[in-house]
């Protein structure tokens, strides 16, 4: 698979044509019109997703399905330095801290994973990929799960919203919900028992709230804050 969060034909279709170019034989196309419902509104010819932000109400993206069917001659060694590797892994005592933690205010991962730490910032890493560390360049791997602080762990949004557990998070109504994508804090008419909860809306994860007396603070990321009608009908 491979995808992109933008709609220049540069980093789509002309990355599939160099590859389709330089291994004819080793690399085939599958269409994509099936992927969800509607998905064939957005079906190019050759059969990618080029999702445009007018049809679907989101950010534009694009969506290759390669099939690889033919094995091809090794790359050669790369010519540049890889460099030390920047983050360092969590000893047993600390992961088990940061996961105990995590677990508290609702966030699980399985054993596919390592933490690592760099600096202040506490990421997961997937473990079937240690063995290239040091090896092979990344512009980004894993999650950044958290950042340190005096007071404990300052969990990351992407990590709330890849790793939430929503059998233990507390769910929103719409109007709620609302309120939470407008970044504005909601008040429940019975709040949590703990200080810090996910909250979901129909159980998919929105972000981290803290409780505050009878308001959840909102975390909402500021540049993800919406306005306007958020949800068509009824639900």
């Amino acid at each position: 698979m491979y995808s992109t969060c933008t709609l220049n034909r540069e980093e789509n279709q002309s990355v599939i044509e160099w590859l389709l170019s330089r291994y004819p034989q080793a690399v085939e196309i599958l269409p994509l019109g099936e992927l969800f419902p509607g998905a064939a509104d957005a079906l190019t010819a050759e059969g990618f997703l080029h999702v445009f932000p007018q049809i679907y109400d989101c950010e534009g993206f694009f969506v290759a399905r390669l099939r690889k069917t033919a094995a091809i001659d090794p790359l050669p060694a790369p010519g540049y330095k890889v460099g030390k590797f920047p983050f360092t892994p969590l000893k047993d005592r600390e992961a088990a801290a940061v996961t105990a933690a995590a677990r508290a205010v609702g966030l699980e991962w399985d054993a596919g994973h390592t933490l690592w730490q760099r600096d202040k910032e506490l990421w997961l890493f997937p473990l079937a990929l240690e063995p290239l560390f040091g090896k092979v360049r990344f512009s980004r791997i894993g999650v950044r799960l958290a950042e340190l602080h005096n007071k404990g762990y300052r969990w990351q949004h992407e990590a709330v919203i890849a790793f939430a557990a929503p059998q233990r998070a507390f769910e929103l109504s719409q109007e709620e919900a609302e309120e939470w994508y407008r970044g504005r804090d909601v008040y429940p008419q019975t709040a949590p028992g703990q200080d810090e909860t996910i909250v979901t809306f129909q159980g998919v994860p929105l972000g981290l709230a803290k409780r505050v007396g009878s308001r959840l603070k909102n975390s909402y990321p500021r540049e993800l804050v919406r306005d306007g009608k958020l949800f068509a009908g009824k639900v």
